[in-house]
């Protein structure tokens, strides 16, 4: 939550700088950084061109980027919420609180004051967005209308001028805290805990000091009470409470200066704003009223001229009184007020209507006085409040020179700043004090533990506090017992913590031991159990094995015992393999880890050591380093070869691996063809005993079709199955005379019968044999045989076939054998072979 307790200070800035001050940043920032379409709309110039600015020497500030800084400023107002309108609504504002500096007045022959008609005016008036008359009415016309002769003055409008510029950058400033508070607290839940920041430049004493150093000041003093009441005073007084003995230290209190600023009804803010609310008062009269009552403080002093000193916690400073009454009353007239009210602009009206709101609508009023120094006391205490409701944590800057130049101490100045603050005072406070504190209940539920059993103690908090620091013999002199608490020096709870500590880790020890013991008696007992049940199952398990074996026979009995003298062997391989895996495995992390260390520390060797003790490194001595290096060269040579030999091996199994490819791509190809093969044989069969089953009849011989691949010459099996197909087999024996065939459905010769059943058995031992090629471990020889056999089979089988042929032909079939080479010689002509 940002506050806003100095703004009515600060806006006195506004109008006018001491030399060697700026004015507030935005300005200078605006000139500097907007854009020319911006400038154009809000009729910016340099910054050295409006009066509120070029009263300093100080326009330009060597290092400052104003340009740059405002860029920054437009993204913190976008990120925080601010719209692009209201953004050019404030950008207006801050322009027109600019050239209202430029506004002059001139004297007119009645005596009346007259706005000079300029840019100034014009600009003014379309930045607010209100009427030109309504704006010149406002700056140039007395609040008394029924008085003929009231008249303003040149100084009395530049007032009403000033006033009315510093009222809207004030009222800009916390509709922008207001819109910033805002965007912090949405969408996110109070949690009733903030943390604040409170930044203080501290006391200020100039040649001429007024109004603003007044109650800059006045705010130092209300925060160094605040400051030395914690650290302190109330320090002090809990000590003096809880009857504790400490040497008591003497700081200087401000409060006698804190009653000459906020004591009622005869205070300085209360006597100022008697002074500010009487319309025939003036500073002189002021002066002379503060010297009446306030002569009897001794922070206060009367001086020539009517201005007064103040015994301030940090020294004495001198004001001016020229200006109090003026700057105190900040009088905002009722035409002010109702040309804000008329702006098109919502702001100025939003302004506006929040200051009418203030105030009764029946009550009749002339202006609003704003007494600056009541509200800034009331802004001070509520600060205060807040500041006393929380846990406060005091950050103290000390300037290191009054010339404020960079790396340069001045010792007398930074010493003289510790002493005015206290510091001194709440260091010597704190050596001799006692930091830490704590209830009786509190220490007792912290170090209860290390009382332990004494019977003669009292329940009572405080015995058992006293009991505990005797029984350790803490030093009475590092602590000290009050009525309600206890006071330790820095350190000592420190040392209470480490004896706790040292206690819970002897419980500890303890709990663990007879935790271990009970457990290990119940894992004894857990066991015992379990092996009385393992018996108890073990010997029901070998009684009904027993006699289900009773009722077996011999034969049963034999092979029940194979089978379980087979499984216990299998077993026993699988346990020694893994074993053998498993040292092989161990083996070659040991070597892997070996080449590690020898490359990258070969001067440190890990000595072996029996399994189950841990491995230390062993430096070698120089003595033995020869003998080290030239096991290192040995071993790396070996290394080398090994892997040489690493890399042979590979390429070798790389080239077992492309020919083992290559004959699994070949047993595939020769597969297939001897399926060919195979189907074509199938047919052929199928068709020559379909056509000895066909019909008998001589005019309509039958044609036997059979393959020529199995009875052809050629040794070659790829060869032959690439010949063949079981689809288009063409013709080769001719017609057959249906006395034949008829004999063979008869019974009386079946010579193609027998071959047909053989084709089939050996056709599905070649099968077989083919498809088992696979798991042979020299596939080439098993390959080979098979080819072998195939061709003998094949060689044989062509034979028993001609034979066959042959009995057909002596059996009287001379007509079948003339047809046979009538076809053959008309489809041989019309066909030749390839």
């Amino acid at each position: 939550m940002i506050l806003n307790c100095v703004v009515f200070l600060e806006k006195s800035r506004v109008v006018q700088q001491a030399n060697g001050e700026r004015s507030f940043h935005i300005f200078y920032q605006l000139c500097a950084g907007a854009t020319q379409s911006l400038k154009a709309r809000l009729s910016l110039n340099a910054a050295s061109f409006y009066k509120y600015l070029n009263k300093s020497d100080s326009v330009r500030i060597p290092g400052a980027e104003d340009e740059r800084r405002f860029h920054t400023l437009v993204e913190a107002l976008e990120i925080v919420g601010i719209c692009k309108e209201d953004q050019e609504s404030v950008f207006s504002l801050v322009a027109a609180v600019l050239w209202l500096g430029n506004i002059t007045f001139t004297e007119g022959n009645n005596g009346q004051v007259e706005v000079v008609a300029d840019d100034a005016i014009s600009t003014v008036s379309r930045l607010l967005e209100c009427s030109t008359h309504d704006l010149i009415a406002a700056l140039s016309t007395p609040n008394i209308q029924a008085d003929s002769e009231s008249k303003l003055t040149v100084e009395q409008a530049l007032a009403s001028r000033d006033a009315l510029a510093s009222y809207i950058y004030v009222s800009l400033f916390e509709w922008l805290v207001e819109e910033i508070n805002r965007s912090f607290e949405a969408g996110k839940g109070h949690t009733g805990s903030t943390i604040s920041v409170l930044d203080i430049f501290g006391f200020e004493t100039y040649s001429k000091n007024s109004f603003e150093q007044l109650c800059i000041n006045y705010a130092n003093e209300r925060l160094q009470q605040h400051y030395n009441r914690h650290l302190l005073k109330l320090l002090q007084e809990e000590f003096e409470m809880e009857g504790i003995d400490f040497n008591k230290v003497h700081f200087q209190d401000n409060q006698d200066c804190l009653n000459l600023f906020e004591k009622n009804p005869r205070g300085l803010f209360s006597l100022l704003d008697e002074e500010s609310n009487s319309a025939k008062a003036s500073d002189m009269t002021f002066s002379n009223n503060l010297k009446q009552h306030l002569s009897g403080n001794s922070c206060y002093r009367s001086e020539q001229g009517g201005n007064f000193s103040v015994r301030h916690y940090a020294g004495e400073v001198t004001y001016n009184k020229d200006g109090f009454l003026t700057k105190n009353r900040d009088s905002l007239h009722r035409k002010s007020i109702q040309l804000l009210a008329s702006c098109s602009c919502h702001l100025p009206q939003l302004f506006a209507s929040k200051l009418l709101q203030q105030y009764d609508s029946s009550r009749k009023f002339d202006c609003l006085n704003q007494n600056v120094g009541t509200q800034f006391k009331g802004q001070i205490f509520k600060l205060i409040q807040q500041l006393e409701s929380s846990a406060p944590h005091f950050i103290l800057c000390i300037r290191p020179n009054s010339k404020q130049l960079p790396d340069v101490f001045e010792k007398e100045f930074a010493s003289r700043q510790l002493r005015c603050h206290g510091i001194l005072e709440v260091v010597r406070m704190h050596r001799c004090g006692y930091p830490t504190r704590m209830t009786h209940q509190e220490f007792v539920s912290r170090f209860g533990i290390l009382l332990g059993d004494i019977d003669n103690v009292s329940q009572d908090p405080l015995s058992k506090a006293s009991a505990i620091l005797q029984q350790h013999r803490i030093p009475p002199t590092s602590y000290q017992v009050g009525y309600t608490r206890l006071f330790f020096r820095t350190g000592q709870v420190d040392q209470l913590e480490l004896i706790k500590n040292k206690a819970l880790d002897g419980a500890l020890d303890a709990q663990k031991l007879s935790q271990t013991q009970y457990t290990c008696r119940q894992f004894i007992s857990l066991k015992i159990g379990v092996i009385t049940l393992q018996s108890f199952i073990r010997g029901e398990n070998a009684r009904r094995e027993y006699s289900f074996l009773r009722k077996l026979s011999s034969k049963e009995l034999l092979s029940i015992k194979t089978l379980q003298g087979n499984q216990k062997t299998v077993q026993l391989q699988s346990a020694i393999r893994g074993c053998l895996a498993r040292q092989q495995f161990i083996q070659m992390q040991s070597a892997q880890r070996l080449g590690d260390e020898m490359a990258f520390s070969p001067k440190v060797f890990a000595r072996e050591t029996p399994k189950g003790l841990p491995q230390e490194n062993t430096v070698v001595s120089p003595s033995n380093m020869q003998d080290i290096r030239v096991q290192l060269v040995k071993a790396e040579a070996t290394l080398g070869q090994k892997e040489e030999e690493n890399a042979a091996l590979r390429q070798q199994l790389q080239q077992l691996q492309s020919k083992w490819s290559g004959h699994e791509a070949k047993m595939r190809i020769m597969e297939d063809a001897w399926q060919q093969q195979m189907t074509s044989l199938q047919a052929s069969l199928a068709a020559a005993k379909n056509s000895l089953a066909a019909d008998n009849t001589p005019a309509e011989p039958r044609r036997f079709m059979v393959s020529p691949s199995p009875l052809s010459d050629s040794e070659d099996t790829m060869s032959m199955g690439n010949q063949t197909g079981a689809s288009s087999p063409r013709p080769c024996f001719g017609s057959i005379p249906e006395s034949h065939t008829g004999q063979e459905a008869n019974g009386k010769s079946a010579p193609l019968g027998h071959l047909a059943k053989e084709f089939e058995q050996r056709k599905q031992i070649f099968d077989e044999e083919a498809k088992s090629l696979g798991s042979h471990n020299n596939p080439e020889q098993q390959l080979r045989q098979l080819k072998l056999r195939f061709a003998q089979w094949k060689k044989d089988y062509k034979v028993r076939l001609r034979e066959a042929k042959a009995k057909l032909r002596k059996q009287g079939h001379a007509d079948m054998e003339r047809s046979h080479r009538k076809w053959w010689g008309k489809k041989h002509r019309k066909q030749p072979t390839s």
